[in-house]
């Protein structure tokens, strides 16, 4: 006697195939909005990150000058050329060479009448004010897959005995000190999203002859 078999192919999802599937496909729909909003987060912070960068570089190269332009008076650089003490009430002495308290191989200018000008030169510090206004450097394109906005960066620098100044205690208000601040700012939303300070101070350099190589 020959017995029959009927194989019943498969047509259709079970119940249980049927659910997993519907649980994969709504994870995928819930985490989605989550991926996209992880990946702006972290463009969002890389962009901060290279902004905190762009402004130590303009700090960096705003120390790089002469804390005044009578710094380096002309007048008083044929013995060495190297930048002096800018007198500001403090260089005593009975004669060249005049010298401030607790200055060690350094000293004041030979004209101890020479008083910081705290204007725009090209080797003075408040030239970075002058070079890094509304600088952009970083710049967006709206369509593009990098940056969107624009970004520009403005420098200003305050002599600390005539402008407001971060205070430190008994350096509050003193004149040999200029303090140097720098904005980074999205130029389309006009909010600022770094700011940082520096210091450069009036101290002239070492004698050369003191120079320790």
């Amino acid at each position: 006697m020959v017995r029959k078999t009927l194989l019943f192919k498969k047509r259709a999802f079970t119940m249980i195939e049927l659910i997993f599937a519907i649980v994969i496909i709504a994870i995928s729909v819930i985490s989605l909005p989550m991926m996209m909003q992880s990946s702006s987060q972290a463009s969002n912070e890389s962009i901060v990150q290279e902004a905190i960068f762009a402004a130590e570089a303009i700090l960096n190269e705003s120390t790089a000058y002469y804390w005044d332009q009578n710094s380096q008076d002309d007048a008083n650089t044929t013995s060495g050329g190297y930048s002096r003490v800018v007198n500001t009430g403090d260089c005593l002495g009975s004669g060249v060479p005049y010298k401030r308290i607790g200055h060690i191989n350094r000293q004041c200018l030979d004209d101890n009448t020479t008083t910081p000008l705290n204007s725009a030169s090209t080797i003075a510090v408040e030239n970075a004010q002058t070079q890094f206004t509304n600088t952009s450097i970083l710049t967006g394109n709206p369509s593009a897959a990098t940056y969107k906005n624009h970004y520009s960066a403005n420098v200003t620098v305050t002599n600390c005995s005539v402008g407001p100044c971060v205070q430190f205690g008994l350096e509050a208000n003193n004149p040999n000190l200029k303090q140097i601040q720098i904005w980074i700012k999205n130029d389309d939303t006009h909010k600022t999203i770094v700011l940082l300070r520096a210091y450069t101070a009036n101290i002239g350099e070492v004698k050369p002859e003191s120079r320790i190589f």
